[in-house]
């Protein structure tokens, strides 16, 4: 089919289950292309898409990661369906650096209470997995609250995981989670495969 890869995948994307991307070719070009392709896919397809690189670690768990948006319940809710069917558990990462901006305008405090910022980043962490245990009583969960930056955390985390699952652009503001950054590192330096998410509304 003529025309450019990454519009023809997302063109055809609204009636797939999911749109798989190789993250190699056989040379530099085919890897340009490809990385470009995966990109563009990833964050435009109506469709979770797999980016297929690194090592399916047979044992590792399914690591998803948690930024807070309300729109990311799919993102969380695939992760639980994943480590279902493989009967494996999932680990839910969260991640913070400070405090977080409600609101265009806001002032952020030079200084703060480190272990207040950890309890409402706790509390971020608890609503969005709130009901996952009860729907999928056969995954075990872990919870993960780090502070640090999300893209390394999750790349460190993909060295043992079978999967990284995360959303398409976040919403929330925060220094923490600036649209694409995580998807974009992660397409380049995850030791594992990637799932991409659309959020709701997306």
């Amino acid at each position: 089919m003529a025309g450019d890869p990454a519009r023809v995948l997302c063109q055809h994307a609204d009636k797939a289950a999911m749109v798989v991307v190789a993250h190699r070719g056989t040379s530099m070009l085919e890897d340009l292309i490809i990385g470009s392709t995966a990109a563009k896919v990833s964050a435009d397809s109506p469709a979770p898409v797999l980016l297929v690189r690194g090592t399916e670690h047979a044992v590792g768990p399914i690591v998803v990661g948690v930024d807070g948006d309300p729109a990311s319940r799919p993102v969380i809710e695939t992760a639980f369906y994943e480590a279902e069917i493989r009967g494996t558990d999932c680990t839910a990462v969260h991640t913070w650096t400070g405090p977080v901006s409600s609101g265009p305008g806001d002032m952020l405090p030079l200084v703060y209470d480190v272990a207040e910022v950890k309890g409402e980043e706790q509390a971020v962490l608890g609503e969005a997995l709130a009901g996952m245990r009860e729907a999928y009583p056969d995954v075990t969960v872990q919870e993960m609250l780090i502070k640090g930056p999300a893209a390394r955390t999750l790349e460190r985390l993909s060295h043992t995981a079978q999967l990284i699952v995360i959303g398409t652009r976040a919403r929330r503001s925060s220094a923490n989670l600036v649209p694409g950054k995580v998807r974009r590192h992660l397409l380049h330096h995850s030791a594992c495969p990637v799932l991409v998410v659309p959020r709701e509304g997306t």
